[in-house]
């Protein structure tokens, strides 16, 4: 159990409880090697410095993961998700890549997505449509225009959700890539991805 780190010259009050199965049986994931994203076989070496950068990256990067984890831990609407998302993915390039003063939302998409796109083949293929589409849905949702429901770029219903899924996938990959986990596990990802959606009207 971590209580907390000094951060100069802050003390981050942070509990991090680390659970196996010697301490109480798995509660919800499956223990099985090859589905989880990373175990603890992968940092290991220098446990202690990983939980140390993570603590440092929690207080960094607090806007977007605060942004991601409302979509987690909270049963939003779909339009709702998507703000929280489409927000948490902003926040995210402008601390990252120090592009607060850019207003180009359509562009911070396509360069996270490009960073990602042998990750995202198959899922998000068509980088440029797939980043007017995001930003077509979001403003819709934001201002309630309807000369956004014109380009028939606006997600509705199980397209909504569709959407909010990779953009959720791409936002921890963002993630995962700056906390050095391979590449290679994000495929791993996309067996949370709902197999069947169903519109109810």
């Amino acid at each position: 159990m971590v209580t907390g780190v000094t951060l100069e010259p802050k003390w981050l009050d942070q509990d991090i409880d680390i659970q196996s199965w010697i301490l109480r049986e798995p509660e919800c994931e499956i223990p099985i090697s090859h589905y989880w994203i990373f175990r603890f076989e992968d940092v290991r070496g220098d446990f202690a410095d990983f939980i140390g950068e993570w603590l440092k990256y929690v207080q960094k990067f607090a806007e977007p993961l605060n942004c991601y984890s409302s979509t987690i831990y909270h049963s939003l609407t779909g339009e709702l998700a998507h703000l929280s998302l489409t927000q948490a993915l902003e926040a995210y390039h402008g601390i990252q890549f120090s592009s607060h003063h850019k207003h180009e939302f359509k562009a911070k998409i396509e360069e996270l997505c490009s960073l990602h796109a042998d990750s995202l083949k198959g899922l998000v293929d068509d980088i440029p449509d797939f980043s007017e589409r995001v930003l077509c849905t979001r403003n819709y949702y934001t201002h309630h225009n309807p000369k956004w429901l014109l380009t028939g770029k606006v997600a509705k219903k199980a397209e909504l959700v569709r959407l909010n899924e990779k953009l959720r996938l791409l936002f921890q990959m963002c993630v995962l890539t700056d906390l050095k986990i391979p590449a290679d596990r994000f495929s791993r990802l996309r067996r949370r991805l709902a197999t069947e959606i169903i519109d109810y009207i």
